[in-house]
């Protein structure tokens, strides 16, 4: 029978090995909550600039958000844009889950006080046909799909893809570093840089 021995610098090393998933789930939930936000960031843009291609609104709508003062009102889905916390544009959240997060609408009522945002998503991001009155009145208003959510999504992901070889390496390069020297420094270089990633889109708002 052959016993390995190992020197007290490769038990180290295995030691560290065994500690990289405690070490790196930091690392790993910055970088995934920074992809939440980031898709959260190209559905506010994509709707702040009107540039994610959605089916333009009818002159009736847009003639009634001009007799309402609001701003462009040849924009879809920007009614009054980022001015109320509650606006269609801010409603998407990021929500905890067991493993990492998801992006959501909120469950708040939309600023009108008149549909929750969550319901008022499900028809724009999906399309709906509504009926309005009764009887001889009743007449229907068909709303086109705009999927804001998912472009936006699309969007990000393929600016995501432009990126993705440079931070693999990086990764790779701070766990050979903590491996074999035990320092941490490029892992929290990793980390800082993913926070500052998704801060910096959010401000661009």
């Amino acid at each position: 029978m052959i016993e390995a021995t190992f020197s007290p610098a490769m038990k180290a090393q295995l030691k560290r090995i065994q500690n990289l998933p405690r070490l790196y789930n930091d690392v790993v939930h910055a970088s995934v909550k920074r992809d939440a936000l980031g898709v959260i960031t190209e559905f506010r843009m994509g709707i702040k600039k009107n540039s994610l291609g959605l089916d333009p609104l009818s002159m009736r709508t847009i003639d009634k958000k001009r007799a309402e003062g609001l701003k462009k009102p040849i924009y879809p889905l920007y009614g009054v844009g980022p001015d109320d916390v509650d606006s269609y544009m801010n409603m998407m959240v990021v929500k905890k889950i067991d493993n990492g997060y998801e992006v959501t609408p909120s469950e708040e009522w939309h600023h009108t006080e008149k549909i929750k945002l969550d319901h008022l998503f499900q028809i724009h991001e999906y399309g709906a046909t509504i009926k309005l009155g009764r009887g001889r009145n009743t007449r229907y208003i068909k709303i086109p799909p705009r999927p804001a959510l998912f472009l936006g999504y699309q969007k990000y992901m393929n600016k995501r893809k432009r990126m993705e070889p440079k931070p693999a390496v990086e990764v790779k390069r701070a766990i050979n570093q903590y491996v074999k020297e035990g320092k941490t420094d490029l892992a929290k270089k990793i980390k800082r840089s993913n926070i500052r990633g998704r801060n910096r889109g959010l401000r661009e708002l």
